[in-house]
């Protein structure tokens, strides 16, 4: 039994017993780069590890900064539970998976983590296309070695002495005086409830896949198990297996999850089967962005900002930069935004944001930009205030703050009037 450990990002470092064991695997993640690297549209790399400044402190504790996911990873003595920062501590799995959805087809990125590292896109299905990959994988190898069999009762009724006699059935054939023999055998048969969990799980995959090598994988497996025609859910979800090969014990905890329609939940509910975490800072840019393109195609996601001719820089090397502001409208004719996954607070943004969106807005050569924030609240929380470095160069600077954490029609609205706002200002 694993221990829980929750931590939160934003909070600082995190003081957490670990074994050395526990220890090395999370550093074999941590290593591997490519888990943690962002990538725009546009091709352009940022890296946010799941863990900052890890560090052993001594034989019992290691300390470390968390990153800006939320999700579950389960080691071997312990589960890490990341979860959302406590200014929204209404956040929930139900609006993570909104989000998700909604931000397709922007594909924000997650990450599961079974015995091999894989990065997978989130479908219209939500978190569900992942859990489908997993399956098919596992249940194709394990059909690999042999579709499974094992032995069933088969009750026979004959006037010839098969199997092993059943006296109770026997004793009601003798009373009507029928010349027969009632006994049973074992049977060796591929029609078991393994084969038709695995059956079961495949034809919703069938159904509900997008992508297409996963129905593949699918359809191929339907062609070698058994078919089935109606199935018992209730008794499958209950389904124990005895030990048996390592990949299709996977394929049967995986195929419940499927025949029963659940993805993972950030909470994790399935924590022995895989782990996946969600980079929020990602997941809120691309959901907010792809709102807003549903609304108006004049909206540009990572939109490569020209520098503006003749404006004299320190550094001479800013001709070869590439720089891409979140979110601009017609091409950056009338304002720049910028999505922030933080708690904006009475002071206002960190000057580090205000520095960013003035460059972005006076090489854009407009005189409005807003950072758009998630709250914890049902009411959208706007401020504005004037930034100007001298006379000429007068910023208007907005903060929407943005609830997230609503109901699904409250969420939709939210966006929609964050469009409206934003197009009063253009």
């Amino acid at each position: 039994m694993r221990t829980v450990v929750d931590v939160y990002y934003g909070e600082g470092i995190h003081r957490i017993e670990m074994s050395r064991k526990d220890e090395i695997r999370l550093r074999e993640m941590l290593a591997e780069q490519q888990r943690w690297t962002r990538i725009t549209p546009l091709g352009k790399k940022s890296v946010e590890p799941l863990l900052n400044d890890f560090q052993r402190l001594d034989d019992r504790y290691c300390i470390f900064t968390p990153g800006p996911y939320v999700g579950v990873v389960a080691l071997s003595e312990i589960q890490l539970n990341f979860n959302p920062p406590r200014w929204l501590s209404g956040l929930n799995t139900r609006h993570l998976y909104y989000m998700l959805v909604r931000a397709n087809p922007l594909l924000p990125k997650t990450v599961d983590m079974p015995e091999l590292p894989t990065e997978q896109m989130v479908s219209v299905n939500g978190l569900l296309e992942p859990l489908f990959n997993l399956f098919v994988s596992e249940a194709s190898s394990a059909i690999k070695k042999g579709i499974y069999k094992t032995y069933v009762k088969e009750d026979i009724v004959s006037s010839n002495l098969k199997g092993k006699l059943d006296f109770h059935r026997q004793l009601k054939l003798d009373i009507s005086a029928s010349p027969h023999f009632a006994t049973s055998r074992q049977v060796f048969t591929d029609r078991n409830s393994i084969n038709e969990l695995l059956y079961w799980a495949c034809k919703v995959i069938e159904k509900l896949s997008t992508n297409a090598h996963t129905v593949a994988l699918a359809e191929q497996m339907l062609r070698i198990l058994p078919s089935f025609r109606k199935p018992n859910f209730g008794m499958l979800r209950n389904l124990k297996l005895e030990r048996r090969g390592f990949h299709l014990q996977w394929a049967i905890q995986l195929a419940k999850l499927v025949v029963n329609q659940e993805s993972l939940s950030f909470q994790g509910q399935q924590q022995e089967l895989f782990s996946m975490v969600i980079n929020l800072f990602d997941l809120f840019e691309s959901y907010v962005a792809s709102e807003m393109i549903s609304f108006n195609t004049k909206f540009s996601h990572q939109f490569e900002l020209p520098f503006v001719d003749g404006i004299n820089v320190a550094n001479n090397g800013w001709d070869n930069r590439k720089v891409f502001p979140d979110l601009v409208y017609d091409r950056g004719q009338y304002f720049v935004i910028d999505m922030k996954m933080k708690r904006i607070g009475s002071s206002g943004p960190d000057i580090a944001d205000i520095y960013q969106l003035h460059f972005y807005a006076i090489q854009l050569g407009v005189n409005k930009a807003i950072i758009v924030h998630p709250v914890n609240s049902p009411n959208a929380q706007i401020k504005k205030f004037p930034i100007s470095y001298n006379p000429g160069n007068c910023v208007d600077m907005f903060c929407y703050g943005l609830p997230i954490v609503g109901t699904e029609e409250e969420m939709a609205n939210s966006t929609r009037q964050l469009y409206e706002y934003l197009m009063a200002l253009a």
